[in-house]
């Protein structure tokens, strides 16, 4: 019997990560062996590593302090590792982020010279390291990694298929097929975002709103997050125009693929409601609050279309892009294809057969 431990953020209701973990184990039914089993750490909790034969970080920002020392510690007690599209994100900052998009170096005062040590440790060591986009990759090989064997995998999912939408999801029988609609997503870092200024995102987005039902779409509001929807509900008393917004009462994440299928576009605070587009072929523009935003649209060809948190302008960029996207709808959706499909079988076959081999 083959024990493996799946390090990630369970159990809190994120519709991200939770579905992260429903396709590795997805996955792992399918390629490894019969005798092989998979446990989750649920909320984080702090498992005793005896019981397991490896490890496995898996999707998320999750190449960050702790889990660095948790996949350590697991090293030093000769417990094979391996990393399934996980990436940066604080540890890497607004600083780092700035250094990668202008092709400048990391200071090396960035990260202490002990995390460098555990992670390029982690990462050179590991069974099989595949990070979730092209600066998380940088980033990892300026601190010291092998660029050869640290691979980009793509965020885990990109392994979602358009035909893992939902038939259907909460409100959609009052929904007209005539209507144009775009997705909107919010909700709240607490105020851990580029510029920390939530408050001011917020109005943007309502005024941004506003611009689209006047340009004669409605607002389908999508929430990934049980704690997300006290900001989605006050964005809404901003927008005031009831009747044209609609919020999607649901944290599925296949029922938020078929809402963002009836979407033209889809604007969106968290991470994962961009790649719920992405996977639906459905343009989105992406609030880049933090690293990973970035990563992600980076991995995908898409960095136009991250606007920072920390914009002076976001309101003139999202109408800026609103018009690019009803401009070149069709060749930004093959853009989309293609990109996506790039990262086919990156975090299924090799990665489960090399886990096999323990």
């Amino acid at each position: 019997m083959t024990n493996i431990l799946y390090l990630g953020e369970i159990g809190y209701r994120n519709a991200g990560d939770d579905v992260m973990w429903e396709l590795f184990r997805r996955y792992a039914n399918q390629y490894l062996n019969e005798n092989a089993t998979v446990t989750a750490a649920i909320q984080n909790e702090k498992m005793d590593l005896a019981p397991f034969d490896s490890v496995v970080l898996g999707g998320g920002s999750l190449i960050a302090p702790s889990y660095i020392s948790f996949l350590y510690n697991a090293m030093m007690k000769n417990k094979p590792v391996s990393i399934w599209g996980s990436g940066l994100d604080k540890l890497a900052g607004r600083v780092g982020l700035t250094c990668l998009l202008r092709n400048k170096p990391i200071p090396a005062s960035l990260i202490s010279q002990d995390t460098k040590d555990k992670i390029t440790a982690i990462l050179n060591g590991a069974q099989f390291a595949s990070v979730r986009g092209p600066l998380s990759h940088s980033f990892l090989c300026q601190l010291g990694a092998d660029p050869v064997k640290l691979r980009i995998g793509g965020d885990p999912a990109f392994l979602l298929k358009p035909e893992d939408a939902a038939d259907t999801f909460p409100g959609e029988r009052i929904l007209s097929r005539n209507q144009a609609y775009v997705g909107i997503n919010w909700g709240t870092a607490n105020n851990q975002i580029y510029g920390k200024n939530e408050a001011y995102v917020e109005d943007q987005l309502a005024l941004a709103a506003k611009f689209l039902i006047n340009k004669g779409y409605r607002i389908l509001m999508i929430v990934v997050w049980p704690k997300d929807i006290p900001s989605t509900e006050r964005l809404m008393d901003k927008i005031n125009m009831p009747g044209k917004v609609h919020l999607i009462d649901s944290f599925s994440p296949y029922e938020h693929l078929a809402a963002m299928k009836l979407c033209r576009f889809t604007i969106n605070f968290k991470l994962h409601a961009s790649i719920f587009s992405a996977v639906m072929r459905v343009p989105f523009i992406a609030l880049g609050y933090r690293f990973k935003v970035f990563d992600f649209g980076a991995s995908i060809a898409s960095l136009p279309f991250v606007i920072p948190t920390d914009s002076p302008k976001i309101l003139g960029d999202i109408v800026r892009l609103t018009g690019e996207i009803e401009k070149d709808r069709p060749s930004l959706i093959r853009s989309m294809d293609k990109e996506l499909r790039r990262y086919d079988g990156r975090l299924t076959d090799k990665f489960f057969h090399s886990l096999n081999k323990e």
